[in-house]
């Protein structure tokens, strides 16, 4: 580091001398090279008057034609005659010389909507279609809002940017199968009857197929009837055999006076049928078979043993633990095991129920019907405005009364009282701490009623308020307290005013002229130097030798001694 003289650079004049070191990064003369060929770039001029070329090869951007020229030398001003040349592309030069200057419109191909396919479409603005609670906002005339809150009821716009359900914004379409004029037949059911399912008749297909059926209940076949079985008339467990169950004359004539051989495991027996009591029960090993008719047998030990297990079908009761029975054997299969308290609203009552107001705070829709005011305990009061409710008996009593009271009564605004006025005090008008004392000045003094009083400090001193202390005392205190405030420790020599007065010359303006321009004159004045770099040491302005900030003029100019 040592110290050099730096010219200081006047803000009103050029830039002269050297710069080093860097300007924002990059090395100064960096800077000046690159300043230099700015010096010498073209110019680009963009207007439509002929400018004056300020160097060969200025451009100029004619703003009317919308041309560009290039100057040939300075001070070019007229196109041709070796002056500004027109070097406006064309489209030879950018390579489009077998381009046509053709507009995209008169390029646009002739094509309709059979061209691509869309034969069948209109031309005509798309429509959305809305599913939602809240009023959409159209996009183009035609579009269909669904109302999912009421019922899916179907909105058609009438223009763009309907926001409300009215004429000219969102319509409500009501599909009546007239007003949409289809058919049957435009859907593809032009051979069906509009009847219901059970009105339905027999058709032909169906009459020719139940004529070659058997009815249900005493059918007749003919011919061979096949897949029958004894199973399908309850008779799976009986044989295709001949039964003998005639008697006496009306036996077959073969059977009649004959022997009836029957063999067991134990051996043959012959029954001999020819007179009576010759079969037996006990023959046929049926010893202990009662002749008893089905309807008068009587209960078996062992049936009776188990009956006496067994519930009766007719108010059954039951011990222990009943198992094996459930809801369905009662025919309960839907029932669920809850309690009342517990059980669930039904779909049913659910959909009634949506259909109901709430006892508390209900909100009706509609038409409300069959609510009078009675209901609401409201059965003497009229439906009348406040505007135009009429006078009441009593309060007609009271107006009359009122009328007469009134007029002795003072407005609120600007009352006017006469008389005595009694219970208005001073606190009413805000004057509390105001004393009801006549002042008035009488030969310069003033009179408080009919007293005259002099005003001083003993005639209004209030030792009391003052701590005891009369008047004169507490001033003293406070001009002791004021000037210890502002004397302090002052030296003897500048503790009264007077002596500070004396050290300032008695002067308002000592320390702001006299003491400042003093001051400003005891900096070093500029020195004149002959040289203005560190390299002239030999001379006695060398910067060494010179504290830093010290002025110097060279040459007209003015430098400074800095430390770098």
């Amino acid at each position: 580091m040592a110290n050099v003289w730096k010219k200081v650079q006047r803000a009103d004049s050029d830039f002269t001398g050297d710069v080093t070191g860097l300007l924002d990064g990059v090395a100064a003369a960096t800077v000046v090279s690159g300043a230099a060929k700015g010096a010498l770039a073209p110019t680009i001029f963009r207007q439509s008057g002929i400018p004056t070329a300020l160097n060969a090869g200025d451009f100029w951007m004619d703003s009317d034609d919308k041309k560009m020229y290039r100057a040939t030398a300075a001070g070019d001003d007229a196109i041709g005659g070796g002056e500004w040349i027109d070097v406006s592309p064309d489209k030879t030069s950018v390579g489009l010389n077998n381009v046509d200057n053709t507009s995209d419109e008169t390029l646009k191909a002739g094509l309709d909507k059979d061209d691509v396919g869309l034969g069948n479409v209109l031309n005509s603005a798309q429509v959305t279609t809305f599913t939602q609670d809240a009023i959409p906002t159209s996009l183009a005339i035609g579009d269909i809002w669904m109302d999912s809150d009421d019922g899916m009821k179907m909105y058609r716009a009438a223009g763009i940017g309907a926001t409300t359900i009215a004429a000219g914004a969102w319509v409500l379409v009501a599909l009546q199968k007239g007003a949409l004029g289809l058919l049957k037949g435009d859907v593809g059911l032009g051979n069906v009857d509009n009847t219901t399912d059970a009105l339905k008749p027999v058709s032909t297909a169906q009459g020719v197929v139940n004529a070659l059926k058997a009815p249900l209940a005493s059918p007749t076949f003919t011919g061979t009837v096949a897949g029958v079985t004894k199973t399908h008339i309850g008779l799976a467990n009986v044989t295709n055999d001949v039964q003998l169950k005639a008697t006496g004359s009306n036996a077959p004539n073969s059977l009649k006076n004959s022997q009836i051989t029957l063999t067991d495991s134990s051996g043959t027996v012959t029954l001999n049928n020819a007179g009576a009591g010759t079969i037996t029960a006990t023959k046929l090993a049926l010893g202990n078979v009662d002749n008893v008719s089905d309807a008068n047998k009587p209960v078996s030990t062992a049936q009776a043993t188990v009956n006496a297990l067994k519930a009766p079908l007719a108010s059954p009761t039951f011990t222990g633990t009943v198992a094996g029975v459930t809801k369905s054997h009662v025919g309960l299969a839907n029932v669920d095991n809850t309690t009342d308290a517990l059980k669930p609203v039904s779909t049913a009552q659910a959909t009634v129920n949506a259909l109901k107001a709430p006892l508390a705070s209900p909100t009706f829709t509609g038409t409300v019907a069959g609510v009078s005011k009675s209901h609401v305990g409201l059965s003497n009061v009229d439906n009348t405005t406040d505007a135009l409710k009429p006078v009441s008996t009593a309060q007609g009593t009271i107006n009359t009364a009122q009328g007469v009271t009134n007029a002795l009564k003072a407005p609120l605004a600007s009352p006017t009282f006469t008389g005595t006025v009694a219970g208005v005090t001073k606190a009413h008008v805000g004057l509390t701490n105001v004393i009801d004392q006549a002042i008035t000045v009488s030969n310069g003094a003033l009179k408080f009623g009919s007293s005259t009083q002099t005003l001083d400090e003993d005639s209004v001193s209030n030792s009391a308020a003052l701590g005891g202390s009369s008047l004169a005392t507490v001033k003293s205190d406070a001009v002791g307290t004021a000037e210890t405030n502002i004397i302090g420790g002052a030296p003897g020599a500048l503790n009264t005013l007077d002596e500070l007065a004396a050290a300032l010359n008695d002067s308002p303006t000592y320390v702001t002229s006299t003491i400042v321009n003093s001051i400003a004159t005891k900096g070093k004045a500029a020195m004149a130097i002959t040289a203005n770099d560190a390299a002239n040491s030999s001379y006695d302005n060398n910067p060494a030798s010179e504290s830093e900030g010290q002025l110097g003029i060279y040459n007209g100019q003015q430098y400074v001694v800095v430390n770098v």
